[in-house]
């Protein structure tokens, strides 16, 4: 695998951040801090209820881990378009556009 290639390079960046999100997300949950994992939002958009097994549960967190990496790509080639000058501040604008646009069609169509 060549890792000079920008879209292997923003997948696994994605993917990095997507591992660290749903560990916090998972252990925001187990310790009651939240009612909802980004797993269950996965499930909601993949099967229109919540996870109701453990097969469910691994298939929609495999789902979200390669969306975030989706994610990451399209960052990744975004950055070649508008350059790297002040790269940790246009990695928090793109996130919180995409948070943005994600929460907003979710509260849309009523999910969740």
């Amino acid at each position: 695998m060549d890792f000079r290639d920008w879209l292997v390079k923003g997948f696994l960046a994605g993917l990095v951040a997507g591992l660290a999100m749903n560990a916090f997300s998972l252990t925001s949950y187990s310790l009651g801090i939240t009612e909802l994992r980004y797993l269950d939002w996965a499930a909601l958009i993949i099967y229109g209820q919540y996870a109701q097994n453990l097969i469910e549960m691994i298939f929609a967190l495999f789902a979200h881990i390669i969306f975030v990496g989706t994610l990451g790509i399209i960052f990744a080639y975004l950055i070649t378009r508008i350059g790297s000058l002040n790269l940790l501040f246009k990695g928090l604008v793109y996130g919180a556009i995409t948070w943005f646009l994600l929460y907003g069609v979710s509260s849309v169509f009523k999910i969740g």
